[in-house]
Protein backbone atom coordinates (compact mmCIF):
# COMPACT_ATOMS: atom_id res chain seq x y z
CA UNK A 1 0.00 0.00 0.00
CA UNK A 2 1.42 3.39 -0.96
CA UNK A 3 1.61 6.33 1.42
CA UNK A 4 -1.18 8.07 -0.51
CA UNK A 5 -3.44 5.00 -0.24
CA UNK A 6 -2.71 4.68 3.48
CA UNK A 7 -3.45 8.38 3.96
CA UNK A 8 -6.77 7.99 2.08
CA UNK A 9 -7.67 5.02 4.29
CA UNK A 10 -6.83 6.99 7.44
CA UNK A 11 -8.83 9.99 6.22
CA UNK A 12 -11.87 7.77 5.61
CA UNK A 13 -11.56 6.31 9.10
CA UNK A 14 -11.31 9.79 10.60
CA UNK A 15 -14.30 10.99 8.58
CA UNK A 16 -16.43 8.15 9.96
CA UNK A 17 -15.43 8.79 13.57
CA UNK A 18 -12.98 5.93 14.10
CA UNK A 19 -12.50 5.13 17.78
CA UNK A 20 -8.72 5.51 17.57
CA UNK A 21 -8.68 9.02 16.09
CA UNK A 22 -5.71 10.14 18.19
CA UNK A 23 -3.58 7.18 17.13
CA UNK A 24 -4.46 7.67 13.46
CA UNK A 25 -3.61 11.38 13.52
CA UNK A 26 -0.32 10.70 15.34
CA UNK A 27 0.52 7.98 12.79
CA UNK A 28 -0.12 10.36 9.88
CA UNK A 29 2.19 12.92 11.49
CA UNK A 30 4.91 10.43 12.49
CA UNK A 31 5.01 8.76 9.06
CA UNK A 32 4.67 12.11 7.28
CA UNK A 33 1.90 10.71 5.09
CA UNK A 34 0.64 14.24 4.40
CA UNK A 35 3.59 14.71 2.03
CA UNK A 36 2.14 12.05 -0.27
CA UNK A 37 -0.88 14.34 -0.72
CA UNK A 38 1.38 17.25 -1.69
CA UNK A 39 1.46 19.13 1.62
CA UNK A 40 4.69 20.46 3.08
CA UNK A 41 3.51 20.36 6.68
CA UNK A 42 1.24 18.22 8.81
CA UNK A 43 -0.66 21.32 9.91
CA UNK A 44 -1.26 22.50 6.33
CA UNK A 45 -2.70 19.10 5.44
CA UNK A 46 -4.97 19.07 8.49
CA UNK A 47 -6.28 22.60 7.94
CA UNK A 48 -6.92 21.95 4.25
CA UNK A 49 -8.72 18.68 4.98
CA UNK A 50 -10.77 19.58 8.06
CA UNK A 51 -10.72 23.38 8.35
CA UNK A 52 -11.97 24.65 11.72
CA UNK A 53 -12.43 21.10 13.05
CA UNK A 54 -8.71 20.45 12.71
CA UNK A 55 -7.64 21.73 16.15
CA UNK A 56 -10.14 19.50 17.95
CA UNK A 57 -8.96 16.41 16.05
CA UNK A 58 -5.30 16.72 17.00
CA UNK A 59 -4.35 14.78 20.15
CA UNK A 60 -3.41 17.05 23.02
CA UNK A 61 0.27 16.06 23.19
CA UNK A 62 0.68 16.57 19.46
CA UNK A 63 -1.23 19.86 19.57
CA UNK A 64 1.09 21.08 22.34
CA UNK A 65 4.11 20.33 20.15
CA UNK A 66 2.51 22.12 17.20
CA UNK A 67 1.67 25.11 19.40
CA UNK A 68 5.23 25.33 20.72
CA UNK A 69 6.67 25.07 17.21
CA UNK A 70 4.45 27.89 15.95
CA UNK A 71 5.39 30.07 18.92
CA UNK A 72 9.09 29.42 18.29
CA UNK A 73 8.45 30.59 14.71
CA UNK A 74 7.37 33.96 16.17
CA UNK A 75 3.59 33.66 15.90
CA UNK A 76 1.24 35.34 18.36
CA UNK A 77 -1.18 33.43 20.58
CA UNK A 78 -4.12 34.63 18.46
CA UNK A 79 -2.41 33.57 15.24
CA UNK A 80 -1.68 30.11 16.61
CA UNK A 81 -5.23 29.76 17.91
CA UNK A 82 -6.67 30.82 14.57
CA UNK A 83 -4.47 28.42 12.63
CA UNK A 84 -5.22 25.44 14.87
CA UNK A 85 -8.88 26.29 15.47
CA UNK A 86 -8.43 26.56 19.25
CA UNK A 87 -8.89 29.41 21.71
CA UNK A 88 -6.15 31.79 22.88
CA UNK A 89 -6.54 30.28 26.35
CA UNK A 90 -5.90 26.78 25.03
CA UNK A 91 -2.80 28.06 23.24
CA UNK A 92 -1.60 29.66 26.49
CA UNK A 93 -2.24 26.41 28.40
CA UNK A 94 -0.46 24.35 25.74
CA UNK A 95 2.57 26.61 25.90
CA UNK A 96 2.55 26.38 29.69
CA UNK A 97 2.85 22.60 29.53
CA UNK A 98 5.06 22.32 26.43
CA UNK A 99 8.70 21.56 27.05
CA UNK A 100 11.87 22.50 25.24
CA UNK A 101 10.72 25.19 22.86
CA UNK A 102 12.54 28.37 22.01
CA UNK A 103 10.76 31.59 22.89
CA UNK A 104 11.49 34.22 20.25
CA UNK A 105 12.45 37.75 21.29
CA UNK A 106 9.70 39.23 19.12
CA UNK A 107 6.48 38.01 17.53
CA UNK A 108 4.31 39.40 14.77
CA UNK A 109 0.67 39.78 15.74
CA UNK A 110 -2.42 39.40 13.58
CA UNK A 111 -2.24 43.12 12.87
CA UNK A 112 1.23 42.69 11.36
CA UNK A 113 3.02 44.64 14.08
CA UNK A 114 6.11 43.21 15.73
CA UNK A 115 6.10 43.20 19.52
CA UNK A 116 8.00 41.56 22.37
CA UNK A 117 7.09 37.88 22.73
CA UNK A 118 6.63 38.22 26.49
CA UNK A 119 5.33 41.07 28.59
CA UNK A 120 7.20 42.19 31.64
CA UNK A 121 5.07 42.20 34.73
CA UNK A 122 4.75 45.58 36.38
CA UNK A 123 5.51 45.66 40.08
CA UNK A 124 2.52 46.57 42.24
CA UNK A 125 2.42 50.29 42.84
CA UNK A 126 1.63 52.09 46.06
CA UNK A 127 -0.33 55.31 46.29
CA UNK A 128 2.02 58.23 45.69
CA UNK A 129 4.87 55.94 44.56
CA UNK A 130 5.08 57.64 41.19
CA UNK A 131 5.67 61.04 42.82
CA UNK A 132 8.53 59.65 44.90
CA UNK A 133 10.04 57.63 42.07
CA UNK A 134 10.29 60.83 40.01
CA UNK A 135 12.09 62.54 42.88
CA UNK A 136 14.45 59.57 43.26
CA UNK A 137 15.13 59.62 39.50
CA UNK A 138 15.99 63.33 39.70
CA UNK A 139 18.36 62.77 42.61
CA UNK A 140 19.92 59.72 40.92
CA UNK A 141 20.56 61.73 37.78
CA UNK A 142 22.45 64.34 39.78
CA UNK A 143 24.59 61.85 41.73
CA UNK A 144 27.41 59.91 40.13
CA UNK A 145 27.17 56.49 41.81
CA UNK A 146 30.82 55.80 40.99
CA UNK A 147 31.85 58.71 43.22
CA UNK A 148 30.05 57.40 46.31
CA UNK A 149 32.13 55.52 48.85
CA UNK A 150 31.01 52.18 50.25
CA UNK A 151 30.26 53.89 53.58
CA UNK A 152 28.02 56.45 51.86
CA UNK A 153 26.14 53.74 49.99
CA UNK A 154 25.62 51.76 53.22
CA UNK A 155 24.41 54.95 54.96
CA UNK A 156 21.88 55.56 52.16
CA UNK A 157 20.77 51.94 52.37
CA UNK A 158 20.23 52.28 56.11
CA UNK A 159 18.25 55.49 55.60
CA UNK A 160 16.04 53.75 53.05
CA UNK A 161 15.42 50.87 55.48
CA UNK A 162 14.57 53.34 58.23
CA UNK A 163 12.11 55.18 55.98
CA UNK A 164 10.47 51.94 54.86
CA UNK A 165 10.05 50.79 58.47
CA UNK A 166 8.87 54.23 59.63
CA UNK A 167 6.29 54.52 56.83
CA UNK A 168 5.00 50.98 57.43
CA UNK A 169 4.55 51.82 61.13
CA UNK A 170 2.83 55.12 60.33
CA UNK A 171 0.39 53.39 57.96
CA UNK A 172 -0.37 50.70 60.53
CA UNK A 173 -0.99 53.30 63.24
CA UNK A 174 -3.33 55.25 60.92
CA UNK A 175 -5.29 52.06 60.11
CA UNK A 176 -5.67 51.27 63.81
CA UNK A 177 -6.94 54.81 64.54
CA UNK A 178 -9.42 54.63 61.67
CA UNK A 179 -10.61 51.18 62.74
CA UNK A 180 -9.68 49.56 59.45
Amino acid sequence: MTDLELLAQYEAELEHGHKNEAEIVEDIERKQLYKAAGFDTFDAWGRARWGDRWGSMVPKTLRQKMTAKKRAEGKSLRQIGGELGISDGTVRNDLGTAQDYAVPDRIVGLDGRAQPATRQKKPPSRPGANKWSKRVEAISASVDMDELTDDQIEELWGAADFLRTYCAGALELRRQRNGA
